[in-house]
């Protein structure tokens, strides 16, 4: 029992010694994982965010150097893959580069915030509790 104790009190050491070093791990010394609060804290006053009559940001958290945002669809994922299937489009692809083309955008903090080693994550849930994850990692 005391071994067991000593390796999870050695690990949760290294596990937020690690924490510290992924939060300034940038060329500048910014604290990533204090921009990640403060992106996630600006999402949070506005929400729901509606972005379209089918789908709307309901949360955002910052986990370390993520900020990972859930937004809900309306519709089932079949009737969503459906639809884009019929306009000849895949549905993972576009909402990758929908997500990452907001998240991108020329001037903007979460462009910043990812090209300083932030991560932006979005969770899209579906009518029938299906997701799709979508993970921007770099705007370049």
């Amino acid at each position: 029992m005391k071994a067991c104790i000593v390796v999870l009190t050695f690990l949760s050491i290294a596990w937020d010694a690690n924490a510290k070093d992924s939060c300034v791990a940038n060329m500048v010394g910014v604290d990533i994982c204090a921009k990640a609060k403060e992106i996630a804290s600006e999402f949070q006053k506005h929400l729901p965010i509606v972005m379209s009559h089918n789908l709307s940001i309901v949360s955002a958290a910052a986990m370390g150097p993520l900020v990972a945002i859930q937004a809900k669809h309306s519709l089932a994922k079949a009737e969503v893959d459906s639809a884009y299937a019929q306009a000849g489009m895949d549905l993972r692809r576009s909402m990758e580069t929908a997500t990452t083309g907001i998240i991108c955008e020329e001037e903007s903090p979460t462009r910043a915030f990812v090209n300083l080693g932030g991560e932006i994550q979005y969770l899209y849930l579906f009518s029938d509790l299906q997701s799709l994850r979508v993970s921007i990692k770099s705007c370049e």
